[in-house]
C-alpha cells in the first residue's frame, strides 16, 4: 500500500518506504518536510511554462529549473493535504494511514490523482 508525501504528493510504497529510506529521509517524510524527490527543492512562483522561464536550462539531459524550483510544489496536491490531515488524526498508525488512503483513492477514482 502507498502512502504519499505531505509535500508533493508523490507516491511511496510503505514498504519500501521503511526498508530503502535512510532514517533521516525517514524522519523528513514523516515529518512533512519531503520526500526525496522534492526535498531541497522551493515551490515555484512563476506564471509562465517552464520552458519560456529564463531558470530553465535546456542544456542538460535531463531538463531541470536552475533555480531548483517545482512547480508541483506551488500549490499541494488533494492527496498531499488528506495525507497530512489523516496523519494527523491516525498518529503513529501508518497501516490505517495506507488503508485509509488506498479507499479514499478507491472512492474518488481519477479526482485523487489530479493536481
Amino acid at each position: 500500500m502507498d502512502v504519499y508525501c505531505k509535500r508533493c504528493g508523490e507516491p511511496w510504497d510503505l514498504l519500501g518506504l521503511q526498508d530503502e529510506f535512510k532514517a533521516s529521509e525517514r524522519r523528513r517524510f514523516w515529518e512533512g518536510e519531503g520526500c526525496p524527490g522534492c526535498f531541497g527543492k522551493q515551490p515555484c512562483d512563476r506564471q509562465e511554462a517552464c520552458e519560456a522561464c529564463p531558470e530553465y536550462d535546456s542544456k542538460k539531459v535531463v531538463l531541470t529549473c536552475r533555480a531548483n524550483k517545482s512547480k508541483a510544489l506551488a500549490r499541494p496536491p488533494f492527496r498531499s493535504q488528506l495525507t497530512a490531515a489523516l496523519q494527523d488524526m491516525l498518529g503513529d498508525d501508518v497501516d490505517g494511514l495506507a488503508a485509509e488512503l488506498e479507499d479514499a483513492e478507491a472512492l474518488m477514482g481519477q479526482a485523487f490523482w489530479e493536481e
